[in-house]
């Protein structure tokens, strides 16, 4: 008890000292002016507001109490799409996912897992590529771990380059590496040569890896979908690997809570004990539009490997004798052979891409604009390889100020930015060079034009004052036009 006691005094101490002055960032009444929210702040897809109002209206789902492990359907409805991430076919079963654990969001996920690996690895060193989700750092400070953050070197990157990663492996021998696919906050991505060359140096000395994938996006052709399950078979690295992901980021429903891991049977046993331990489970929520959900996207990826319909019936079959055989009968004869049986699916698979893909649309729009409007305004900013977050940084924004910008931004406009400092574990580095912030794209264009605008004013105003220098690095005068 003392331990849980001291670990709440570190934490308040610390929120004490870091980020005061940008206070309740995070806070939802602040959502409509935060450019910098990591939400997508788009409208669930029509498939999640049709088939929660059915799963409302029949109360199947709130008659009895939510499992330790989660619902069951949802469980398998989760191994059938990631399997086939896997493998690419539903008639074979490959090793990798052996198992997955529904959690209570990513958020819990990578809470579990850190607890977990605590308990393996004590006081060992853990190393996040990239800026990252600050929970991982809180997860390092609870648990006694030391976290170091590799950033690229390289102009107009965050994400570290092979060559810088295989050096901070062997100046820090962390046990521990995490990832972020796409990177969060930066927006950057690996592609699957490079996600398979930086397995091969985990390999050579046994790291584990965490993996988060939660704003990976196979419907959304913008991108390229960076298959990590098909890396992690071919490099048959799954016995050191776990992954995490969510429908918060790309369903647009992050109040839902839904997350999963997958992962081993040991973890998967601490999981279900913990649970227990703490007389908790995972919500029972969105079942239908979930499981829905898995079947589509096996569906599209089929449709889009192939370019036919041909075996669709055949991929229906085997996921319904999946459920079946794990004791899904009542779920499926009441809630998913409607949909699947007795309705056009590929048309709702086509519709249910297509509103993915216009989100995309206008998330790449917004960040055309972010840039032509800033114009020289920007020092640099990272790529937008999958989600819907970027980086950036403004001429003469410097980082020893980053705090003091954002509170007084705050003050004057009512607009949130989040600095570096909050996705690097609160420190502030590199102090005279400009600073890091993200922008989050999911916002409706009109929104997120507004809000640019406005920040384009406070930028000027700044100039004109004399907060920021008004000329560019080569000593030249800024021109401000568009």
């Amino acid at each position: 008890m003392n331990n849980i006691l001291d670990q709440v005094r570190r934490k308040r101490d610390r929120k004490a000292n870091v980020n005061q002055s940008i206070g309740g960032l995070l806070s939802a009444n602040s959502l409509q002016m935060n450019l910098s929210a990591g939400i997508n702040q788009f409208p669930p897809p029509e498939l999640y507001r049709e088939y929660l109002l059915k799963d409302s209206l029949s109360g199947d789902f709130v008659k009895k109490y939510s499992e330790i492990e989660g619902n069951a359907d949802i469980r398998e409805a989760i191994l059938f799409y990631e399997r086939y991430l896997t493998s690419g076919d539903v008639e074979r079963q490959p090793e990798f996912p052996q198992h997955v654990c529904i959690t209570v969001g990513a958020t819990q996920a990578i809470a579990l897992f850190m607890e977990y690996y605590s308990c393996q690895h004590p006081g060992s060193t853990v190393m996040l590529l990239g800026l990252s989700y600050y929970l991982f750092y809180e997860c390092c400070e609870r648990q006694q771990l030391q976290a170091v953050t590799i950033m690229s070197q390289e102009a107009g990157r965050i994400a570290p380059v092979l060559a810088e990663i295989e050096a901070a492996l062997d100046t820090y021998n962390p046990e521990l590496l995490i990832l972020t696919l796409p990177f969060n906050p930066s927006g950057e991505i690996y592609s699957e040569t490079e996600l398979e060359e930086i397995i091969g140096l985990l390999q050579r000395k046994g790291i584990t890896m965490l993996i988060d994938k939660c704003q990976l996006n196979e419907l959304a052709d913008q991108f390229e979908f960076i298959n990590i399950n098909r890396v992690i078979e071919r490099t048959n690295y799954s016995e050191h690997t776990y992954v995490i992901n969510s429908l918060s980021k790309t369903r647009s429903i992050p109040g839902a809570r839904i997350g999963y891991i997958l992962c081993n049977e040991e973890f998967r046993e601490c999981v279900s004990y913990w649970n227990e331990l703490f007389l908790f489970s995972p919500p029972t929520f969105y079942v239908t539009p979930f499981i829905i959900d898995m079947v589509y996207r096996v569906l599209f990826l089929h449709w889009k490997k192939t370019g036919c319909e041909n075996e669709i019936q055949q991929i229906l079959r085997k996921f319904r004798e999946q459920l079946l055989y794990c004791g899904g009968r009542e779920m499926y004869i009441r809630h998913l052979k409607p949909i699947l049986k007795n309705r056009d699916v590929m048309q709702d698979v086509m519709r249910f891409a297509q509103e993915i893909r216009e989100n995309h649309d206008q998330v790449q729009l917004n960040s055309m604009y972010f840039s032509e409007a800033m114009g020289v305004r920007l020092e640099s900013r990272t790529e937008l390889g999958g989600g819907f977050n970027f980086c950036v940084r403004i001429r003469g924004w410097a980082a020893k100020d980053q705090l003091d910008i954002c509170h007084d931004l705050l003050h004057k406009t009512r607009i949130i930015l989040m600095p570096e400092s909050c996705f690097n574990n609160n420190i502030v580095s590199d102090l005279e060079h400009p600073f890091w912030f993200r922008i989050s794209a999911a916002l409706p264009s009109a929104h997120f034009a507004q809000l640019t605008d406005s920040l384009i004013a406070y930028i000027d105003e700044r100039m004109k004052d004399g907060s920021v220098a008004e000329t560019d690095s080569n000593g030249e005068p800024l021109n401000l036009k568009r």
